[in-house]
This record gives C-alpha cells, structure tokens and sequence, in this order.
C-alpha cells in the first residue's frame, strides 16, 4: 500500500523529466522552422526562450524532485501560451484580414484556452465555475461578432470555421474540466483513504512489536533483534551480552499499592532504564515485571558496569504512583558470550536467567553475572566482586 503515493509521484517526476527535454528540443527546432512559415518575427524568439524555459523546468525537476508539482503546472502553462499563440498566427490572416479588428476576435475565439489557465491557477472545484462562466461570456460574445459578418457574406469560409470551432471547444474544455475535477477527487479520496490506512497499518505493527503499557519492545521483538544481533556478532567475531532484570518483591508493590500502581511503576522503570543506556542497546519489557537490555559488541567489564549503573539508578529514584512516592529495587543477570561453533544464542538467555536467579536469591537489589564468562576471564572477578557487594 505504501507504494501507491509514491509510484505517482515518481511517474509525475518521470514523465516531467521527460516531457521537459522533448518539449525545449521541440521548441528549439521550431524556432529554426518558424522563419520559413508565415508567422511574426518576435515569434523565433519567443520559441527559442520556451525552449530554454522546458529545458531549465527539466533540470529544476530533476535536482528538486519536490518542486516537480510546480514545474509540471509551469510546463502545462507555457505550453498552453505556445499553443494559443500559434493558432492566433495561424487564424489572423484568412478570417478577419481586412478588418482591424480581427485580433481582438481572435483572443475570443481562443479564450477555451483561458480555461486551462483558470485550471492550473485555482482549485479545481473554484476552476469549474471559473470555466463555466468563461464559455457562457466569451462564447457569446464570439457569437454576436461572428454571426453578423456571417450575416453580411455567408461565404465566408473562415468565419465558419471559427464559429464552429468555438461552439465546439468551449464546451468540450469545460466537460474536460470537469472530468479533471472528478478525477482529483478521486485522487484525494484515494490517498485520503490510503494515509489511513497507512497509519493503522504502522499503529498495528507498533502494537505487534511493542509493548502496550511501557512503550518498549516486546518478548517478540526481543527474540527478532536477538537473533540479528547473534548473527552479526558471529560475522564479526565479536561478544554479545545481556542484562536479565527483575523488580524486586512487585507482587507485594501491587498487593500493597494496587495494581494501577504497579503499572506506574514499570512505566517510570522503562524510562529510567531508557536513559541510562547507548542508543544503539534494545531495551525490552521481557515480560511481566521483568525487563531485558541486550548489548551488541560489549564486553562483561563493561555490561557489568552498565547493570550496576541501571540497579543505582532504580534504588536512587523515587517513582510518583497514586499511593505516593514508592522506593523500588531491581536484582540484574549479567551473562556475556562469545558466538563460536556449537553456541547459540539461547545459552545467553538461560545464563542471564541463571544469573538473575542467583541475584534474587543472594537477596535482591545486586548486580550478578554468569560465571562462564568469568572463568575466561578472571580479571573480570574483581569487578563482578564489587557489583555484587554494592
């Protein structure tokens, strides 16, 4: 669905890109061809400058493809201008040659022109009425200078002509108008119908892959941007770890505060852990009162540092409930390992499970990692050491 307005744009850009250079070259070549017809000097000139103008328009379409609207609607009118001046070069002679007045009947003649301008210029519904009153004027007034020097010499072959070309093209740009307006309607509509669609299209894939109450990922998204994250880290050989994070005793919170509560709570706690952590880290609500934070690239020294950081920042906070102020504390599984042969990702997850265990039953508001990473690297003994007597 999201291709739609886009393919529009893209085929209005298209075809400006190239109509511009066609219609310049066009008029360039008409410029050479003018002086071998019957047509007004100023004419060569007034080619060549159209020319430079579509060919400008194009270069414009091309460098600024935002502004293509407003070059397509410059092009329509120029080429309109071309149009009717060609037809007033084409019909002043042989109608009217003998009389002065044969160029102020001919811009009656060719006033259906008008109607595109009105069209290009106002909005289309506006531009409708703008054309109907333009037939009805100039139609009929056309038609009280026509038909008495039709009246004077019936055989009049280009007076004729001109009256019918008038009783036709009136009508018919105005109808076309019409159509044209009908279509833009349509049009809107479309793509009225269409951003709406578009917007409850992304409103369910963010509920798909968030969750309702923190605003964070979900256990889904977890376990998509684990398994993108573990692939990576193997292609690069580099470690990946993972904070397991538990609000201690929230089933009391909630027995004690009520639920409304305890969900203000694990609001404030997304944030809280939100702020602490590197744009490129996912955080997600794991599920219920725990949460998850998973590291790309990260050492344990450093994922150990992070827990600690987030276990301090939770114990010096207050969080503002309808019962008050609340005190709250969170017990973190560290777990960091190196993607190799025969090692997936789910032992990530059990030895941060592991680790949280452990926090929980050491007795809570502690930092705790899992000692697989720590038997590899026993400079890290000291750190952990220290987070967990904090």
């Amino acid at each position: 669905m999201n291709a739609v307005p886009q393919t529009l744009d893209e085929l209005r850009r298209r075809s400006t890109l190239l109509s511009a250079p066609l219609l310049g070259a066009l008029c360039l070549a008409g410029a050479w061809v003018i002086p071998s017809l019957p047509a007004r000097t100023w004419e060569t000139s007034f080619f060549t400058v159209s020319g430079m103008l579509f060919l400008v328009a194009g270069v414009v379409a091309w460098r600024r493809p935002q502004a293509t609207s407003k070059v397509a609607n410059v092009m329509m009118l120029l080429l309109a201008t071309i149009i009717e001046v060609r037809l007033l070069s084409i019909f002043n002679g042989p109608i009217f040659a003998d009389n002065d007045t044969s160029l102020f009947m001919l811009l009656f003649a060719h006033m259906p022109m008008c109607y595109l301008f009105c069209y290009m210029i106002f909005p289309s519904q506006q531009a409708l009425r703008w054309c109907g009153a333009i037939c009805m004027i100039f139609s009929g007034t056309t038609l009280a200078y026509l038909l008495p020097a039709l009246v004077e010499t019936p055989d009049r072959e280009g007076a004729r002509h001109l009256l019918v070309w008038t009783c036709i093209s009136s009508p018919a740009f105005v109808l076309l108008i019409s159509n044209l307006y009908r279509f833009e309607h349509v049009v809107l509509r479309l793509n009225t119908e269409h951003d709406a669609v578009s917007a409850r299209q992304e409103l369910y894939k963010h509920q798909a892959t968030h969750d309702y109450l923190t605003g964070l990922l979900n256990r889904l998204s977890f376990d998509t941007e684990l398994d993108v994250i573990w692939r990576q880290a193997e292609h690069r050989q580099q470690p990946v770890a993972l904070l397991m994070i538990d609000v201690d005793h929230f089933k009391h919170l909630n027995d004690q505060h009520g639920h409304r509560a305890g969900d203000l709570a694990l609001q404030q706690l997304s944030v809280i852990l939100s702020q602490q952590v590197r744009d490129r880290d996912i955080v997600t609500r794991y599920g219920g009162e725990e949460f998850a934070v998973l590291l790309s690239n990260t050492h344990l020294s450093a994922a150990l540092r992070l827990g600690e950081r987030l276990r301090a920042a939770v114990a010096n906070s207050q969080l503002n409930t309808d019962q008050g102020r609340l005190k709250c504390t969170i017990s973190v599984g560290v777990a960091c390992i190196q993607p190799e042969p025969g090692v997936n990702q789910d032992l990530l997850v059990t030895e941060a499970d592991r680790a949280l265990y452990i926090a929980k039953r050491r007795g809570r508001n502690i930092v705790v990692s899992n000692h697989r990473e720590l038997n590899r690297e026993p400079q890290l003994v000291a750190a952990t050491s220290n987070a967990k007597q904090a």
